[in-house]
């Protein structure tokens, strides 16, 4: 459980330094929806791993 919350955190840490990255590249109201859908998305596979 420890494991799966510390890949989480480095997820999260990867996914911000790509966002960070991006917003220099682009502007930010491009990226919001993009980013809303990742978080959907990974909120979702939390949610199923933690039923197993």
């Amino acid at each position: 459980m420890l494991k799966l919350f510390s890949t989480l955190v480095i997820t999260l840490q990867k996914m911000a330094y790509i966002l960070k990255l991006l917003q220099m590249k682009t502007r930010t109201f491009k990226i919001l929806p993009v980013f809303f859908k990742v978080m959907l998305l990974s909120s979702k596979t939390i949610e199923k791993i933690a039923v197993f």
